[in-house]
């Protein structure tokens, strides 16, 4: 890979300058020989996430800089893709910075990407949560202990816009669920539209 494919990768488009290589440079290396823990087939293993084995300097564009770089083997899509992985979009960060204003909402981001795993897991093309779950995935406890209760229920429903403009899902039912709680139903989008703008429904 080379620095401008990387710098695309992490969702931007726009810089490009000393202080943004320099920053590669370092996410780059805080990966290097980083050990974690992972499961594949019946063993426990521990080992590298990625080891940097060299970097072939362009004298006339750093951009075009190029990296040698192995991936832990458990990171075979072929193998694994049905079981452990899903895809979501490389412009992904920019395309969250185009839809949401303000400053950055990690719960909205953690939503998008567990719904993007959701998709890739089930067969039906929809998903239904109740909210406890919701609560947990977005990890909204922090506004409780705050008690900013106002927050929950705005994070939750700019998540849910999100995903509607994101073109992750088409639409968002709003139920009770057997234990008498809020529940949501996500319905899936077969192909992704960005920005198409679609009311939440409540049944």
């Amino acid at each position: 890979t080379n620095m401008g494919l990387i710098f695309k990768a992490m969702g931007f488009e726009k810089g490009r300058n000393e202080r943004d290589f320099r920053n590669i440079i370092e996410n780059l290396k805080s990966l290097h020989r980083r050990e974690f823990v992972y499961q594949e087939y019946n063993k426990i293993l521990i080992g590298y996430l990625a080891q940097i084995h060299g970097i072939e300097l362009d004298n006339r564009n750093a951009w075009n800089s190029t990296f040698t770089v192995s991936i832990a083997s458990c990171f075979n899509y072929k193998e694994t893709q049905a079981r452990t992985y899903f895809n979501v979009p490389s412009n992904l960060n920019q395309r969250l910075r185009e839809v949401c204003s303000g400053r950055p909402n990690a719960s909205v981001e953690i939503l998008v990407k567990y719904l993007y795993q959701s998709k890739h897991c089930t067969s039906s093309n929809k998903v239904e949560y109740s909210f406890s779950k919701l609560y947990s995935i977005m990890n909204l406890e922090k506004y409780k202990k705050q008690q900013n209760y106002s927050r929950i229920k705005k994070t939750l429903k700019k998540g849910f816009k999100t995903c509607i403009d994101l073109g992750i899902v088409i639409r968002i039912e709003e139920g009770i669920s057997s234990l008498n709680e809020p529940k949501y139903t996500f319905y899936f989008s077969e192909r992704e539209e960005p920005f198409r703008r679609i009311e939440i429904q409540k049944t």
